[in-house]
Protein backbone atom coordinates (compact mmCIF):
# COMPACT_ATOMS: atom_id res chain seq x y z
CA UNK A 1 0.00 0.00 0.00
CA UNK A 2 2.61 2.50 0.88
CA UNK A 3 4.41 1.56 -2.59
CA UNK A 4 1.30 2.34 -4.24
CA UNK A 5 1.08 5.74 -2.80
CA UNK A 6 4.68 6.47 -2.95
CA UNK A 7 4.28 5.55 -7.11
CA UNK A 8 1.00 7.99 -7.07
CA UNK A 9 3.06 10.93 -5.64
CA UNK A 10 5.74 10.48 -7.90
CA UNK A 11 3.88 10.50 -10.73
CA UNK A 12 1.82 13.54 -9.87
CA UNK A 13 5.37 15.16 -9.05
CA UNK A 14 6.50 13.91 -12.41
CA UNK A 15 3.84 14.35 -14.90
CA UNK A 16 1.49 16.98 -13.95
CA UNK A 17 3.10 19.95 -12.49
CA UNK A 18 5.53 19.92 -15.58
CA UNK A 19 2.33 19.59 -18.01
CA UNK A 20 0.68 22.13 -15.61
CA UNK A 21 3.99 24.94 -15.81
CA UNK A 22 3.79 24.25 -19.57
CA UNK A 23 0.33 25.02 -19.95
CA UNK A 24 0.73 28.00 -17.86
CA UNK A 25 3.63 29.19 -20.08
CA UNK A 26 1.38 27.94 -23.02
CA UNK A 27 -1.45 30.80 -21.96
CA UNK A 28 1.06 33.56 -20.89
CA UNK A 29 2.51 33.60 -24.62
CA UNK A 30 -0.81 33.28 -25.92
CA UNK A 31 -1.92 35.95 -24.12
CA UNK A 32 1.17 38.26 -24.69
CA UNK A 33 0.55 37.53 -28.58
CA UNK A 34 -3.14 38.98 -28.36
CA UNK A 35 -1.82 41.84 -26.32
CA UNK A 36 0.49 42.41 -29.25
CA UNK A 37 -1.81 42.29 -31.77
CA UNK A 38 -4.28 44.92 -29.93
CA UNK A 39 -1.27 46.98 -28.95
CA UNK A 40 -0.71 46.67 -32.96
CA UNK A 41 -4.36 47.41 -33.94
CA UNK A 42 -4.07 50.31 -31.50
CA UNK A 43 -1.43 51.85 -33.34
CA UNK A 44 -2.42 51.21 -36.87
CA UNK A 45 -6.13 53.35 -35.65
CA UNK A 46 -4.28 56.37 -34.26
CA UNK A 47 -2.04 56.40 -37.60
CA UNK A 48 -5.10 56.79 -39.59
CA UNK A 49 -6.80 59.30 -37.71
CA UNK A 50 -4.26 61.64 -37.35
Amino acid sequence: MGELIGFLVAAYLCIYLPWRASQREESRKRQDMYNNLNKKSVDEMEKWRK
